[in-house]
């Protein structure tokens, strides 16, 4: 009996696994404290304020050294979060789904800002947890320039920017920024580069012509990916940082993943993207059935929200996660970086884990009972200045925006 019950734990260890995932961090290497955070000029292109040379413009405050809910964030806060993290949490390796530079597009051509911010982000993980495997993904702030992949320029970008990757990675494919990696006889992480898809790259890669002959068939190779992991039985975590069918996918992007997607869906874990900066989820839907679904986390960056996080938990087949929050608000009162555990997906939901059913399961459950949408509305832009959202037509929008309907 002891024997048994040994090696039922020892099993059950083996198939134990436990992620840190973050996304969206734009960290702005040039942050000032105590710079406007409302500005006069370029503001309403994507290149916010709380930097030294930013103009007043009325109403403003005055940032913090931590940070400002209207700007990107500093490295100080970055790296006291991942700090934080290191003490209090624990997990297998780390999973970032890009967008770690920041919106301040019209200075990334002139000063090499996007090289040195992905570098910045690299060293800071490697410093802090040294033994624990980190993968990432090319976000479309990442690129040099915002969502464009100019030949020659690109594969220059992509080789300065991604120099360290080789730690834990090693694929040929890493050239053109996406790559795969068996994490062992089980698991197996796959990181997709959408940005040559993105709906406002001028180079945009819209045929499988242009996908042989520029990026070596990315799909191709990805359903590669998907078929030796299914034959293997092992189980994809699958990185990717525009979710289908939603801002900046293409429709041959669209129409290429939803099929992969739908073909090897019983291999797929998980479906991890960012981009959106919201905590939400996906449902990819086809006529009327529904064929795959992806998670969204909190972004890291304070976009009218506090930072956040989350550790994904897969325990006896099950598939769970916490989210964390860090309140931007308590930090700059206390001058101390803390963050807190703010639910439990199972617990906060009642639903038993993340899959297919059960994502469905969820989607029913805040479109028919209110206490659950308004959690779902609270977890959405945590920390942010949002109005209540009452009204069927509040919800409605809310509601839309998870199906994700490409035929």
């Amino acid at each position: 009996m002891k024997t048994f019950l040994l090696l039922s734990l020892l099993f059950n260890c083996a198939n134990s696994l436990s992620w840190l995932v973050f996304t969206d961090s734009h960290i702005d290497l040039s942050y000032k404290a105590n710079s406007p955070n409302n500005c006069f000029l370029w503001s309403k292109i994507g290149t916010k304020c709380c930097r030294f040379n930013s103009i007043p413009l009325k109403p403003y405050n005055k940032s913090s050294k931590w940070g400002d809910l209207k700007c990107d964030i500093p490295p100080l806060l970055f790296d006291n979060i991942m700090e934080w993290i290191k003490s209090n949490l624990q997990f297998d390796f780390i999973i970032n789904t890009g967008d770690d530079c920041s919106h301040k597009d019209i200075s990334q051509p002139f000063f090499d800002s996007n090289v040195k911010t992905l570098n910045y982000v690299w060293n800071t993980i490697n410093t802090t947890f040294p033994n624990i495997p980190y993968y990432t993904v090319y976000g479309n702030h990442d690129e040099y320039i915002v969502d464009q992949t100019p030949p020659y320029i690109t594969p220059y970008f992509i080789k300065k920017s991604s120099k360290n990757w080789g730690k834990w990675i090693n694929d040929i494919n890493l050239k053109y920024g996406y790559y795969s990696h068996s994490y062992n006889s089980q698991y197996k992480i796959i990181s997709f580069n959408s940005i040559y898809y993105d709906s406002n790259n001028i180079f945009i890669i819209n045929s499988t012509e242009k996908d042989q002959k520029i990026i070596n068939n990315q799909f191709n190779w990805l359903e590669n990916e998907f078929n030796n992991s299914l034959n293997n039985n092992q189980k994809v975590i699958f990185l990717n940082h525009i979710p289908i069918g939603t801002s900046e996918s293409s429709p041959y992007y669209n129409t290429n993943l939803k099929n992969l997607l739908n073909k090897y869906a019983s291999t797929i874990l998980i479906n991890s993207n960012g981009h959106t900066h919201r905590n939400q989820f996906y449902l990819l839907k086809e006529g009327t059935n529904y064929i795959g679904y992806s998670y969204v986390p909190l972004s890291m960056t304070s976009d009218n929200h506090f930072p956040a996080f989350r550790i994904y938990n897969y325990n006896n087949n099950i598939l769970d996660y916490t989210n964390y929050i860090c309140n931007l608000t308590k930090i700059i009162e206390i001058n101390q970086v803390i963050c807190e555990k703010e639910y439990i997906f199972s617990e906060e939901y009642d639903i038993k884990g993340i899959n297919l059913n059960n994502t469905i399961e969820l989607y029913n459950k805040i479109s028919t009972n209110d206490t659950y949408f308004q959690k779902y509305y609270m977890h959405y832009n945590r920390g942010g200045d949002y109005p209540p959202c009452i009204t069927d037509a509040c919800k409605q929008t809310y509601l839309n925006d998870i199906i994700n309907l490409t035929t």
